[in-house]
């Protein structure tokens, strides 16, 4: 419970997050990590965008959503943020 309280706080006060953000819950709501976005934006007033199952499994679709959405915060696991960049390096 403390480190969930302590990472957000920390995500708060390291990147300035504040009501003008909009964050991504990339993980779905049924799971334990998606505590942290969840209450990260309600802490901070922010708007929060839940990608569909099938935004997060199209990772084209995943980037233009982003993008079109203006999010400001998406978390992602290293694995997975290297398969995005390597995806954005080989667009046109």
């Amino acid at each position: 419970q403390q480190a969930v309280i302590s990472r957000i706080y920390y995500l708060i006060y390291n990147h300035s997050i504040n009501p003008s953000f909009t964050i991504a819950a990339k993980i779905p709501y049924i799971f334990d990590p998606s505590v942290r976005e969840i209450f990260l934006s309600l802490l901070c007033g922010s708007r929060l965008v839940i990608f569909s199952d099938e935004v997060n499994k199209n990772t084209d679709k995943l980037i233009e959503y982003i993008i079109t959405s203006n999010i400001n915060l998406v978390i992602f696991v290293p694995s997975h943020l290297y398969i995005i960049l390597t995806h954005i390096k080989g667009l046109p």
